[in-house]
Order: structure tokens, then C-alpha cells, then sequence
């Protein structure tokens, strides 16, 4: 049996991931903020927008930062979705905040992290064989 390797944390792909990361999290401030003509819409609802991107953006977050906590990991991807949805209420924005973005975008947030939760829990459990 071989022993367990760990991946190093200045490894190639975990500076990729965090790369990733960034990428995403500039993505998603761009498309809040950015005036509505200079977004394009790729999907047909703006809440599934919202989802979407936060679901990947929680994928590739939970990739970036393998030893945070899940529930911390969420509750700062939550937290960053407030604040993107609050800095939509200033009066440059031209916009209204709205409490469907933010839950759309904490939808998504669960979404990306409910397997993960899952398999924690089942982990939890004696790897008995059912007879």
C-alpha cells in the first residue's frame, strides 16, 4: 500500500486555482457593477446569471482553498454577494438591489457546496459493507 501524498500548496495547480480564483472574483465584480450594456446576457434570466456565477465561483474557491472550512467559505462567498448587491444600491449604479440577486446568488453558493457538506456527513459514518 502506498503511502498518502499531499499535493503542495506552491504546486503548480494550486497557483492555478488561486489564479482561477481571481479571475472569477473580478469577473463577478465586473458584471455587477458594469454598466448593463457592457454585460453581456448569456443566460435567459439574470437570477440564473447570478446563480451560475457564483456557483463556479464557489467551485473554484473551494479548489483555491482546500483547508478552509466549508461553512467559512460560504459565509465570505455570502458576504461578498451582499456587499457586490449593496454597492448596487449607490446612486451611480442606476440600479435596485434586489433580494431575488442575493438569494440567487447564495443559491448557487449552496449548490456548489451541498456535495461537499454530503460527503462530510457520510464520511462520518463506519465504512461497514451492507451484508
Amino acid at each position: 500500500m502506498n503511502p498518502k501524498t499531499y499535493y503542495p500548496d506552491g504546486g503548480a495547480w494550486a497557483v492555478m486555482a488561486r489564479a482561477a480564483f481571481l479571475v472569477a472574483v473580478i469577473v463577478v465584480t465586473f458584471a455587477s457593477l458594469a454598466p448593463l450594456s457592457m454585460v453581456p446576457q448569456v443566460l435567459p434570466s439574470r437570477h440564473l446569471e447570478h446563480f451560475a456565477a457564483f456557483y463556479f465561483t464557489t467551485l473554484i474557491a473551494a479548489t483555491a482553498f482546500p483547508r478552509l472550512k466549508i461553512l467559512t467559505l460560504g459565509g465570505r462567498l455570502a458576504l461578498f454577494a451582499a456587499l457586490l448587491e449593496l454597492t448596487r444600491m449607490a446612486p451611480s449604479q442606476h440600479r435596485i438591489w434586489g433580494v431575488l440577486d442575493w438569494e440567487a446568488d447564495f443559491g448557487g453558493i449552496i449548490a456548489a457546496l451541498a456535495p461537499v457538506i454530503v460527503e462530510k456527513f457520510r464520511s462520518r459514518f463506519d465504512p461497514r459493507v451492507p451484508k
